[in-house]
C-alpha cells in the first residue's frame, strides 16, 4: 500500500514513493478537468476518500490506484515512474500532450523563451486558468 509513514516520533514522514503518488493522481485529474466528485463516482469511492488519497492522509491499494488510473486513461505505471531526472513521466495518452511537455522541457532554462511559450499558450486556450 501506499501512504505516509509514522515515524519513530510519532509524526508523519513522507516516503520516497507516497507523496508524489498523491500529488499525481490529483495533478492528473485536474489537468483531465475531472472533478473529486465525479472521478470518486466513476472508480467507487466516497468524494472524502479520494481527498484523502489526493492529500496522502490514506494510504491507497494497487487495487484502487488501478480503478484511478482506469477512470483517468492513464496506466498505472505513470503514477509509480519517473526517469533518470526524477520528473514524473508523461502520461499515455494523446500524443499532441507528450510532444507538448517535452517541447517545454527542450527550452531548458531559458526564461524568455520559455515566457513566450506560456503566453502563447494561454493565448491559444483562451487565457482562461
Amino acid at each position: 500500500m501506499l501512504g505516509y509513514r509514522t515515524s519513530a516520533f510519532g509524526g508523519k514522514k513522507e516516503g520516497f514513493l507516497e507523496v508524489p503518488v498523491a500529488q499525481r493522481i490529483r495533478d492528473l485529474r485536474k489537468a483531465k478537468r475531472i472533478r473529486q466528485k465525479t472521478l470518486a463516482r466513476i472508480v467507487g469511492l466516497s468524494p472524502g476518500a479520494l481527498t484523502n488519497f489526493e492529500k496522502g492522509r490514506r494510504r491507497i491499494s494497487l487495487d484502487w490506484l488501478g480503478r484511478i488510473a482506469a477512470a483517468l486513461d492513464t496506466p498505472v505505471a505513470y503514477f509509480l515512474d519517473e526517469d533518470s531526472r526524477g520528473k514524473a513521466k508523461i502520461a499515455a495518452g494523446d500524443p499532441r500532450e507528450r510532444r507538448l511537455i517535452e517541447a517545454w522541457r527542450s527550452l531548458g532554462k531559458q526564461p524568455t523563451l520559455r515566457a513566450d511559450f506560456f503566453r502563447l499558450i494561454e493565448h491559444l486556450r483562451g487565457g482562461r486558468r
